[in-house]
């Protein structure tokens, strides 16, 4: 990880408007965080062209609710689990099961509507 990216994020940090809600906070940070994704195959090995360095995870705490979102490379809608709620419901390690595909909103038709 270049350290020229660390620089960026504190100036996109200390730049941004202060935010007024947790909705609003969460909202600017992935937006922040959103600059500094490595895309597939941006960063590769050149002895092992199959392995690649990308963003797998996003992720955003709001340490004050104890909630915790994320999104993955394969899944690019942020999602939320509030953890005290998660923990109480939960017997044993448990795994969530995430689509692993993305989809568009083609709103196409809404330049022909009137």
């Amino acid at each position: 990880t270049s350290p020229s990216r660390f620089v960026r994020a504190a100036t996109f940090v200390n730049a941004s408007l202060p935010s007024k809600t947790v909705d609003d906070a969460v909202f600017t940070a992935f937006h922040l965080l959103n600059a500094f994704d490595i895309p597939k195959g941006a960063i590769r090995s050149p002895e092992h062209e199959a392995l690649t360095d990308y963003t797998v995870w996003t992720s955003v705490v709001d340490t004050a609710n104890k909630d915790y979102y994320f999104k993955s490379y394969l899944t690019p809608m942020e999602m939320k689990v509030n953890i005290p709620q998660a923990l109480k419901q939960i017997k044993e390690p448990t795994v969530v099961k995430m689509e692993n595909s993305y989809t568009y909103k083609d709103i196409t038709p809404q330049f022909g509507a009137k």
